[in-house]
């Protein structure tokens, strides 16, 4: 396994793009398969296939009141055609409060390119 500083720049790019709604830099991002998986913090929040990703997360952005998406210590590996990534970001909300997340991303390569194939954020919760 090999740190990947392509896969750290496309987890920046891809927070920046959830902030703002850029839906071309999303299509693009997300793999076409199927079984393509992104899992939010809200229990209502669980996508599968590629337009209704990009449908979700583009509809979320404009009523979001996230403004910043703020990376952590982002952790990067590839092997192959296969990456992932871990981050323990932090949400900067419009009224200035900051909620601390946990974040996975799996990608694959299609077409010389990577390509989002399953996320998932939560917020840790006490035992």
């Amino acid at each position: 396994m090999d740190h990947s500083e392509d896969l750290k720049r496309l987890v920046l790019a891809l927070y920046e793009a959830s902030v703002t709604g850029n839906g071309a830099f999303l299509n693009n991002l997300v793999s076409d398969d199927d079984s393509v998986v992104t899992i939010g913090t809200a229990p209502d929040e669980f996508w599968m296939g590629h337009s209704a990703i990009l449908q979700a997360r583009t509809s979320r952005a404009q009523t979001s009141s996230i403004v910043a998406i703020i990376p952590g210590k982002i952790q990067a590996f590839a092997e192959g055609t296969v990456g992932w990534v871990v981050d323990q970001p932090r949400l900067r909300l419009a009224d200035g409060s900051e909620i601390d997340l946990r974040f996975t991303a799996v990608f694959h390569v299609e077409q010389g390119q990577w390509k989002l194939v399953q996320q998932h954020a939560s917020v840790g919760v006490p035992d």
